[in-house]
């Protein structure tokens, strides 16, 4: 029975919940969860992507392989999950973790799962009139989602770019109780913040959350920060080149890269992928676009 389940979508698994206690154990059992998570894994790859309205935040799902297979008019098959959430104006929506997101304003994070459209709403965040950005991480060998939020002071020489001042993390439960958020302090003796100030884009790769910042002591210098989801460690790994601010962060053959847009050649893009985070060693990789006339043709 399990081998049938784990190869069902998770809508047909959401209606088998009410056949029976027996059924719903299962499917909720930490064993079951693993086991179909491992299984999705091994099937087309999917996007999940995310368009704003007024107050009014929508979620959808398609799979890429059927997506380039079906036609215009049978196109909508394409489409798995559509999900519209009400929510404030300046909404901040991290990438997909393992299947989960996390959005909202600081003072109300939601955790939710597009398959399920199950949310949970995190303990509120008192840091007063100090921003806040948030991460989702999560740990492979532990099966932790964790969710990483620093609070962010002015800076004395920079008034645009707010210095992180607390670092917080919380561990999501499956359970409704829910832990309370920790300081980096208390999980750390002698703790002192890396100097930085941490910017929106962010990627999480075989347990080691990243996202851009910047450093040094007018904040000018890019950086990269690693937050292992697991020891729950901060680290700044520089740059791989003397660009002040990043393209984008992706993943590269399960390793960190970082796209940048050549500005001086058109239609060519540099891949810089990071080789040892240990030695911050990176490599480069030049791709050029097609032209518009060659998607023309």
């Amino acid at each position: 029975m399990i081998e049938i389940l784990k190869r069902l979508p998770p809508k047909t698994l959401i209606r088998f919940l009410s056949v029976s206690k027996l059924w719903s154990s299962i499917i909720r059992g930490q064993y079951f969860m693993k086991l179909y998570l491992n299984e999705s894994l091994t099937k087309p790859k999917s996007l999940v992507f995310v368009f704003r309205k007024p107050y009014l935040l929508a979620s959808s799902e398609v799979n890429l392989k059927l997506a380039h297979e079906v036609s215009d008019a049978a196109s909508s098959l394409a489409t798995y999950y559509h999900v519209t959430i009400r929510t404030q104006q300046l909404t901040k929506i991290s990438p997909p973790v393992h299947g989960l997101i996390c959005y909202g304003p600081p003072s109300k994070l939601v955790v939710y799962n597009p398959c399920t459209r199950r949310s949970v709403t995190l303990p509120k965040i008192n840091a007063g009139r100090r921003a806040i950005n948030h991460y989702l991480g999560y740990d492979p060998i532990n099966n932790d989602y964790k969710v990483l939020c620093i609070i962010r002071g002015m800076h004395k020489l920079s008034n645009r770019r707010g210095l992180a001042e607390e670092i917080l993390v919380l561990t999501l439960r499956s359970s409704t109780h829910q832990d309370s958020w920790r300081t980096m302090m208390n999980i750390q003796d002698n703790y002192i913040i890396p100097h930085h100030s941490p910017v929106s884009d962010e990627l999480c790769i075989n347990g080691v959350l990243y996202y851009q910042a910047f450093t040094g002591t007018k904040l000018n210098e890019s950086a990269i920060m690693s937050f292992d989801v697991r020891s729950e460690k901060l680290a700044i790994i520089k740059g791989p080149c003397t660009f002040r601010t990043f393209s984008k962060l992706t993943s590269y053959e399960g390793k960190l890269a970082v796209v940048f847009f050549e500005k001086k050649i058109s239609g060519i893009i540099a891949l810089w992928v990071l080789q040892d985070p240990s030695k911050e060693e990176w490599s480069k990789k030049t791709f050029v676009l097609p032209s518009a006339t060659t998607f023309k043709k």
